[in-house]
């Protein structure tokens, strides 16, 4: 499974995987002995593929990060504003969502997904193309003047 990840990443021109940081999230109390031990297994699981990944990643160059996944499909990825999910057919899991601000409608993973991209691009922010020329300016300055520091 990992390597399938991976080379999906790598077809795709990705430089950064994304998954949800789950380790947290423990099985409740009060569940049969079978469910919570399913639940364990699971989560065991989850940590051996996304360790995987993590490995074959790096040998590609690409950049695997966790992030917290807590109300990343609640907020409306256009405005920010929190919507509401809900279910198509009116029962089941709430996959779709609706902004009540501007009325954006989607898949909520969709929202999830947009919402983490946002999270990811807030905390690493690439230097625009102006910010790179400034720095390398300000970095030649300061290099001649210390060596007309020493040429003196």
């Amino acid at each position: 499974m990992a390597a399938a990840i991976v080379a999906w990443a790598v077809a795709a021109g990705l430089q950064v995987l994304v998954f949800e940081h789950l380790r947290p999230y423990r099985p409740e109390r009060g569940l049969s002995w079978s469910r919570r031990t399913n639940r364990k297994r699971s989560y065991w699981l989850r940590g051996k593929v996304l360790a995987h990944v993590r490995h074959i990643a790096l040998c590609h160059g690409i950049l695997v990060v966790e992030r917290n996944p807590a109300w990343t499909s609640h907020a409306c990825p256009h405005c920010s504003h929190l919507g509401e999910r809900f279910s198509s057919d009116g029962r089941g899991y709430p996959g779709r969502f609706r902004c009540g601000h501007c009325g954006w409608t989607g898949d909520a993973n969709i929202v999830a997904a947009l919402n983490l991209q946002r999270k990811w691009q807030r905390v690493f922010r690439y230097p625009a193309a102006e910010e790179k020329r400034a720095a390398e300016a300000s970095r030649g300055r300061k290099a001649g003047a210390a060596a007309s520091r020493f040429v003196a």
